[in-house]
């Protein structure tokens, strides 16, 4: 008796601001590219749909009805959330499960492009790019203001925190700093996109300064970088089952 080949193919889900899917727009030229690197703050994305109306007869599933032949280009903006998913296996019985989360996070750019195929016919594009969460610690900066220890002179809001110890030397364990500076820095950004880091801490060890803090300047990735003792500790964002996650381990 011959066996039986079974043929699958992987899908893809794309969505935005938390409930609009618009996979469905991809079509059989659109192309989904990601890119995740341990040692770099954020990882990248790069969507690829086809130029073309929505839906013609109006409305798109999840979103607004769109009575104009509008494309993707004229819906999608700069920093609105994005959710990409990934399924590679399909058992045949139609549920809906084992879709794993690939990337969360922000759209970056916004670009239309065009482009001669081998056939002579001009093929349009709508590309996206961005960044997982991890971007929210390239995306807000540290100014240095060398008289910010004074009481009358207004601390830095990435900073802000940093008040509840007194601006004293004291030391502080490493993981509990680490998780402040994050979390408390990129506060706005996330909020803003509707998400939150999952602490997945397992360095137990090391202590900072949180004063030295006021010395530094540039995005908070650097300033992360700088207290996390690489490469003996290892510091980025993964996508859990329920969001984002930082991610501190030896």
């Amino acid at each position: 008796m011959a066996a039986k080949i079974h043929s699958y193919r992987p899908q893809v889900r794309i969505i935005h601001k938390h409930s609009t899917e618009i996979q469905q727009q991809l079509g059989d030229l659109g192309s989904v590219t990601l890119s995740k690197n341990l040692y770099a703050p954020a990882g990248e994305f790069q969507v690829m749909f086809p130029d073309m109306p929505l839906h013609q007869g109006g409305g798109w599933p999840g979103g607004p009805n769109i009575t104009q032949r509008k494309s993707l280009y004229d819906i999608l903006d700069v920093m609105d959330p994005i959710e990409i998913w990934l399924k590679r296996w399909q058992d045949g019985s139609g549920n809906d499960t084992d879709w794993v989360p690939m990337l969360r996070g922000f759209i970056r750019s916004v670009a239309r492009q065009e482009q001669v195929g081998g056939d002579g016919r001009v093929q349009r594009q709508v590309v996206i790019t961005g960044h997982d969460c991890g971007a929210a610690f390239i995306m807000e900066q540290i100014a240095n203001y060398l008289t910010v220890i004074n009481e009358n002179i207004p601390v830095p809001p990435v900073l802000e925190y940093l008040r509840k110890f007194e601006l004293t030397p004291e030391a502080m364990a490493l993981p509990d700093f680490i998780w402040n500076l994050a979390t408390e820095s990129t506060k706005d950004i996330m909020d803003t996109a509707g998400w939150s880091f999952g602490k997945a801490f397992s360095v137990k060890k090391g202590y900072a300064l949180p004063w030295v803090a006021f010395g530094a300047e540039g995005p908070v990735w650097e300033m992360l970088k700088r207290y996390t003792d690489t490469p003996w500790n290892e510091l980025y964002v993964r996508e859990g089952g329920g969001g984002p996650e930082l991610v501190f381990r030896p």
